[in-house]
């Protein structure tokens, strides 16, 4: 599958999952960040936030653009970057 590659108004299907890419994170409590930030977003079912690999998970009930959860990463103060869509 080829990675999503964070473009700019991408729209992603519903029922899919986005693996995002997020740099700073540094402790637990940041993961709680990510996953509290994304779960926040309209459309978002589930988040399963990795520490130790810099993923978050996003699992979507409904279309969600791409954008849009990359911002909700960003607000939480950390880098986010699409490389996968399943």
């Amino acid at each position: 599958m080829p990675a999503a590659g964070g473009e700019k108004g991408k729209l992603v299907m519903s029922e899919a999952k986005v693996v995002l890419r997020v740099e700073g994170m540094g402790c637990a409590g940041c993961t709680i960040s990510v996953q509290e930030a994304l779960e926040d977003v309209e459309g978002v079912r589930q988040v399963a936030v990795d520490l130790a690999f810099g993923r978050a998970e996003v699992t979507l009930d409904r279309p969600v653009p791409l954008e849009t959860l990359l911002a909700a990463v960003e607000e939480a103060g950390y880098e986010a970057q699409a490389v996968e869509q399943a």
